[in-house]
C-alpha cells in the first residue's frame, strides 16, 4: 500500500474533507496541513474619519488563522500532527508555493464549481491545481456521504510507452490504497479503440469481416496488455471495465452508471515539455463526470506557475 504522508487540505473544509484527509493519515508520522489562500484586498488598509487607520488585510489573516486553529485542535485531539497556513496571493501559486516548500503529497480541496452541473463541477481553481500542481490533486464533490464506495481507476497500458507505463501503475497504486482505506470497492475501467477504425468503415478499405476480424485482434491485445498491468499491481479483486469506445465518451458512461465516489486517473501523458497542460482526453472526461476525481500527474512533471 502506497500511503499518502503529507496532506494539504485547502479551506472551505466541512466534515466530509475532513473525513476524506483522515482516512489516508494511517502512519503516525502522517502530517496534515490547513491552508487558507486568499487574494490581497483593494484597499489593504482604511483611513478613518477620526485618523485612525486600520490594517483590514491583517485582521482578516488573523481571523482566518483562529479558525483554522480551532479546526487544527479539534483534529489534534485524535493525534493527528496537524498545522495551520494562512497565506495572502493569488490561491493558486501559493498552493503550489506551499506544495514546492513543505514537499506534499496530496492536495485536498472540496470542488468549486456547481455541484449539480456536471459540466460545471470542477471551477476555476481546481482546474488549475489539476493542470499545474506538482501532486496529486483530490478535488472532493460535495455529498452527505463521508465514505467512498466505489472508486474507479481509469488506466491506458502501453509497454512501449515507459511514461504511461508509470503512470498506470502510480494510478492503481493510489486507487486501490484509497479503496483500502476507505472499504470502497475498487473498479479498474480501460477504454479501447482502433487506429482508423471510423476511416476504414466509411472508406471501405477493409471489407466487414476484415475490420471484425482487425478489432477483435486489437481487443484479444489490449485485454492482455491490462491483465499483465493488473497482475502486477492488484490482488485480483478489482471489478474490470474493458470496454471499445474513445475514452471522453465511454469512461464518463461507465463511471456514472456504476455509481462512481472517486475516480483516479491521470491528466497528462506527454512529456519533453515542462509544465505540461492537462490532455484534451481528461478535459473531456473532467467535464462529464458526477463524482470526486483523484489527479495524478508523471513524475516527469514540471509546474510552470512560478513561485519566485
Amino acid at each position: 500500500m502506497k500511503q499518502f504522508k503529507n496532506i494539504l487540505l485547502v479551506t472551505p473544509v466541512d466534515a466530509q474533507l475532513i473525513s476524506h484527509a483522515v482516512s489516508q493519515l494511517r502512519s503516525s508520522h502522517s502530517r496534515l496541513t490547513l491552508i487558507s489562500a486568499v487574494p490581497p484586498l483593494d484597499r489593504p488598509k482604511v483611513t478613518l474619519a477620526d485618523g485612525k487607520t486600520i490594517d483590514m488585510q491583517k485582521l482578516l489573516e488573523q481571523d482566518l488563522k483562529k479558525e483554522l486553529d480551532e479546526q487544527a485542535e479539534k483534529l489534534r485531539e485524535h493525534e493527528f500532527r496537524v498545522r495551520t497556513v494562512v497565506a495572502c496571493g493569488q490561491p493558486l501559486v501559493e498552493i503550489v508555493r506551499q506544495v514546492a516548500a513543505k514537499k506534499h503529497d496530496l492536495v485536498v480541496m472540496r470542488s468549486d464549481g456547481v455541484s449539480n452541473l456536471r459540466e460545471q463541477l470542477f471551477g476555476t481553481l481546481s482546474l488549475h491545481l489539476m493542470r499545474k500542481c506538482p501532486c496529486p490533486v483530490w478535488v472532493v464533490k460535495p455529498s452527505r456521504r463521508r465514505k467512498l464506495r466505489n472508486v474507479f481507476a481509469a488506466v491506458d497500458p502501453d509497454p512501449k510507452n515507459p511514461v504511461r507505463d508509470r503512470l498506470n501503475k502510480e494510478i492503481l497504486m493510489r486507487a486501490t490504497t484509497m479503496a483500502q482505506n476507505e472499504n470502497a470497492k475498487l473498479h479498474v475501467v480501460h477504454a479501447w479503440t482502433t487506429l482508423g477504425g471510423d476511416i476504414n468503415r466509411s472508406r471501405r478499405w477493409m471489407s466487414r469481416t476484415e475490420i471484425r476480424l482487425h478489432v477483435e485482434q486489437v481487443g484479444v491485445e489490449r485485454r492482455e496488455q491490462l491483465n499483465n498491468l493488473l497482475d502486477a499491481q492488484t490482488d485480483g479483486s478489482a471489478i474490470v471495465h474493458m470496454v471499445h469506445g474513445s475514452s471522453g465518451i465511454v469512461i464518463p458512461e461507465v463511471v456514472n452508471k456504476y455509481h462512481c465516489d472517486l475516480l483516479v486517473m491521470g491528466t497528462v501523458c506527454r512529456t519533453g515539455i515542462p509544465g505540461l497542460f492537462i490532455g484534451n482526453t481528461a478535459e473531456t472526461i473532467l467535464g462529464q463526470v458526477d463524482c470526486s476525481v483523484l489527479a495524478i500527474k508523471p513524475s516527469e512533471f514540471v509546474t510552470p506557475v512560478k513561485l519566485d
